[in-house]
């Protein structure tokens, strides 16, 4: 029975994937629309218990949303796309000052052993460093102009709304079909499983974009307070990337001070004022951000975290990206479960060998 009880469960797995595989950006609009309605989910049920038709409190939420989302892209994304304008503009001045610092490395390591490695690495950026500017702008390309393939821009913004409104709408419904359907006898283990994933993913998806959002706010602020050039744009960046855990913290650090070295050459003044103010980000992040929205009930490992991430879109693209998280939760919650399981059988309680 066992047996039997694997073999369809892995058939249903490499389905699944195999659907998700070939489907993947058909899908996308679809998923993003299933995860708005679970963000979305907890602020329509409080409406709901107000009086408020579910129906009638599923359009006031999304719409809301939506209000907002668009607003926000109106007011920053023409801020955002002069900067990246100017971020163009400026790489080759960036590029020569690079050349400059090499090149005083180089000659004050003369005599040093490290001269010969500085001569080297200089000449192979002189040599790549066109090319290798040249590829990242046609993979920026490439992403922008083939926005039907990662997020279609139309399916996204006229089919994601009515999905969530109708997965807003229809949840309990939706949720009582599922039970409905689960065996009698595991009842009672899948309902455990099922709010073990529902406490962990609504804790790490919903804290942690919130996390993200007012990172973003903060970096953006005061990067551009500290006159650091494209301090918006890399603000917001910095913000988002960081629920990446760790990657997204390195990265920035050296994204922004990096940027501040080039800017501001030998003043270490304002350099230190980067420095400082990703450093306040990051205390604030580790010691009142992440425990007070995240918690500690998320219980997802960060390599388990990265390596999902760089996992399914390596598989699946951008929807692969999208569902990294929630099928790294769930995997995570069943393996746990079962491993609480083996320590309650005799197997693992047997101390004398047989």
């Amino acid at each position: 029975m066992m047996k039997k009880h694997f073999i369809f469960w892995l058939s249903v797995s490499g389905f699944i994937a195999i659907f998700f595989f070939l489907f993947g950006e058909v899908l996308t609009p679809f998923i993003i629309g299933i995860i708005f309605a679970y963000l979305l989910e907890p602020l329509t049920h409080q409406l709901h218990k107000l009086g408020c038709k579910r129906s009638v409190a599923s359009l006031i939420i999304l719409s809301t949303f939506f209000i907002l989302l668009t607003v926000f892209i109106l007011l920053i994304f023409p801020i955002i796309q002069k900067q990246l304008s100017d971020l163009i503009d400026w790489l080759p001045k960036a590029y020569e000052k690079i050349q400059h610092i090499m090149g005083q490395a180089s000659s004050s390591f003369t005599s040093s052993a490290l001269s010969p490695y500085l001569s080297s690495l200089q000449e192979i950026a002189k040599d790549n460093w066109p090319s290798a500017v040249k590829y990242f702008f046609k993979i920026i390309g490439q992403l922008i102009s083939s926005g039907a393939a990662l997020v279609n821009i139309f399916a996204l913004i006229f089919v994601a709304p009515v999905v969530s409104f109708y997965f807003m709408r229809d949840w309990p419904i939706l949720l009582k079909k599922i039970h409905a359907y689960i065996p009698i006898r595991y009842r009672k283990d899948i309902h455990y499983i099922a709010e073990r994933i529902d406490s962990t993913l609504s804790g790490f998806i919903r804290g942690q974009l919130s996390v993200c959002v007012i990172l973003a706010c903060y970096y953006a602020i005061t990067l551009s307070l500290a006159q650091l050039k494209f301090g918006l744009t890399i603000g917001i960046f910095i913000g988002f990337l960081s629920f990446i855990p760790y990657l997204g913290a390195i990265f920035g650090l050296l994204l922004s001070v990096g940027l501040a070295f080039l800017q501001f050459s030998n003043d270490w003044v304002s350099i230190s004022i980067i420095f400082i103010i990703f450093i306040i980000g990051q205390m604030i992040e580790g010691n009142f951000l992440s425990p007070v929205l995240v918690g500690s009930r998320v219980n997802l490992h960060p390599v388990w975290i990265i390596f999902s991430l760089f996992a399914f879109s390596h598989l699946f693209g951008f929807t692969g990206a999208l569902l990294a998280i929630p099928v790294a939760a769930t995997i995570g919650v069943i393996i746990r479960f079962l491993l609480d399981k083996y320590k309650d059988t005799q197997f693992y309680k047997l101390k004398k060998p047989v």
